[in-house]
């Protein structure tokens, strides 16, 4: 039974519905939709963008473990030079005097091949490298010299890993 709203087709047409869309001349050609299923350039672009963002991401995780490890070592090196200081001023006990120097150059050796230097603390204070822990009044020195060094500071690829604690000249 014919639907009241809908005109009957031919039997031609029929057959060509059924056997799916005919080709029609709005239709891309097969190798424009082989090209169209192939990812564009600006999506390659984008996965390759996209993969070195993560694999930076990846890097700076790994320097900043780096650096957390290296700044943790920084007390050691520190200690085994008091120890060394203290085994001198003893007067026997080369053997352990010895050890411990062995130990201290290997850490320091360490910690310079991986890059972590001595900051400098001769001349003039800065506060982004130097910490001043006293102050000192000296009229025949200029204001903001550095007079003595209680720990030594350290950078990093230009980064201060820990600052050098100081005195500092301060004259009123």
């Amino acid at each position: 039974m014919a639907h009241p709203h809908k005109p009957k087709r031919p039997a031609a047409e029929k057959e060509a519905s059924q056997q799916g869309p005919a080709p029609s001349a709005s239709a891309p050609p097969e190798h424009e939709q082989a090209a169209a299923s192939e990812p564009s350039r600006e999506d390659e672009l984008l996965r390759q963008l996209q993969r070195a963002h993560a694999d930076f991401d990846n890097y700076r995780q790994r320097a900043h473990a780096s650096a957390s490890l290296l700044k943790e070592l920084i007390p050691v090196c520190d200690h085994l030079e008091l120890a060394l200081a203290h085994a001198r001023e003893q007067a026997g006990g080369t053997q352990l005097l010895e050890g411990i120097a062995m130990v201290h150059a290997q850490l320091a050796a360490l910690l310079k091949d991986r890059g972590v230097e001595e900051m400098p603390t001769e001349g003039k204070f800065d506060p982004q490298l130097h910490e001043a822990i006293l102050t000192v009044e000296d009229k025949s020195k200029d204001n903001g010299t550095i007079l003595t060094t209680f720990q030594r500071g350290y950078t990093l690829a230009g980064r201060v890993l820990r600052p050098a604690r100081v005195s500092v000249i301060r004259n009123a």
